[in-house]
């Protein structure tokens, strides 16, 4: 059994609002969507080499499911958590995967869910990169769960940004840990052909000058009342919202948000214009690098998803040296029940008919 955190669990997103004249409306957003009951994951941290308290959630295997080579970790997307990928038992991949008989790991990246967070009190500030989620988190994280399996490697699952850092881990710390990827709505840069994205981009630069962090796990906790897949026009960035049920919508805008800090978010946002994602320092090009990914890849799309849009993830499997790689695209005109938004594809009401036996043969054939 993996070792408990030395640091005692902090309190989820939904009740740590940014401002406390908002508390009690962050409450009331949290308390009225409440994440159904199920079994719980076994908790427990890993240190990074730069000092960070990282959360690991344990699913383990029912009795008498078969034997597995090697465990799965799942990592949720941008300012999230695992409840990203876990919001409800009946649709949580995570979940289908450890009856299946993997042990599963649902991990949560530095600031967010029972990851250490930032704070007045705390030796860390909000001034992480997407570069400490690759070389910290990330390695930190791959080598505590490899080090239990008998092959020493381990299956990643990322969802959005969970795929973007496993695309900087393969390049910059190498491939050999990594048994199988499977990357969902994962682009190599920021979309920008929506005006909403352009609007953000040029804002952006004002935001980073005044903020440190995103309050994005505080909005979302106010706004869980209002989060319906079908009222806001907007929203249809994240979602179809004919594959997204209005309670699920609910419970991910109040428990599966989180703060974020504006470097991380900011190389995200700048990388659209550029068409290119750059470290912090400038020095490293991920998406230049993607040719140094030779793990075998999966990659999922939605034919509606605004974010990672299937010609992006088409750039990945054009760019990357894996010998061994597929695209899978979720749209009616290949049979499916809809064509796929961004979340829906690891929450939308068909994802666990459709997308998650098709992760799991992947995963299966690859163990």
């Amino acid at each position: 059994m993996p070792p408990t955190a030395s640091a005692p669990p902090r309190p989820s997103a939904c009740r740590r609002p940014a401002l406390w004249a908002l508390l009690a409306l962050a409450l009331v957003g949290c308390g009225a969507f409440p994440v159904p009951s199920a079994p719980a994951p076994t908790l427990w941290h890993v240190t990074t080499s730069d000092g960070w308290q990282i959360a690991l959630h344990r699913l383990d295997p029912p009795p008498g499911a078969p034997a597995r080579r090697a465990p799965v970790i799942v990592c949720h997307g941008i300012a999230s958590n695992r409840y990203n990928l876990d919001i409800t038992p009946s649709a949580s991949l995570p979940r289908g995967l450890a009856q299946a008989g993997y042990t599963v790991h649902m991990l949560e990246l530095r600031g967010g869910g029972e990851s250490e967070q930032p704070g007045w009190f705390s030796d860390h500030q909000w001034t992480y990169s997407f570069d400490d989620y690759v070389l910290q988190d990330l390695p930190a994280a791959i080598e505590a769960v490899a080090a239990q399996s008998p092959s020493g490697q381990v299956h990643w699952v990322g969802h959005s940004m969970g795929g973007m850092v496993l695309y900087g881990y393969l390049q910059r710390v190498g491939n050999g840990r990594i048994r199988s990827a499977t990357a969902l709505g994962s682009p190599p840069y920021a979309p920008t052909h929506l005006a909403s994205l352009r609007a953000v981009a040029a804002l952006w630069p004002l935001a980073r000058a005044l903020f440190t962090r995103a309050p994005s796990g505080s909005l979302g906790a106010l706004g869980a009342p209002v989060a319906a897949p079908a009222r806001d026009p907007l929203l249809h960035v994240l979602w179809n919202p004919d594959n997204l049920a209005p309670a699920v919508a609910r419970r991910l805008a109040a428990h599966a948000t989180e703060d974020i800090s504006t470097v991380a978010v900011g190389q995200l946002v700048d990388s659209g214009p550029a068409r290119r994602l750059r470290s912090a320092d400038g020095r490293w090009d991920y998406t230049a690098n993607l040719a140094r990914i030779t793990a075998p890849l999966l990659l999922v799309a939605g034919a509606a998803d605004a974010l990672g849009r299937p010609a992006l993830l088409m750039q990945v499997y054009d760019a990357i040296a894996s010998a061994d790689r597929q695209v899978r695209v979720f749209a009616r005109a290949h049979g499916d029940r809809h064509d796929y938004g961004h979340l829906d594809l690891v929450v939308g009401d068909a994802a666990a008919a459709e997308v998650f036996p098709v992760v799991a043969r992947w995963i299966d054939a690859h163990d």
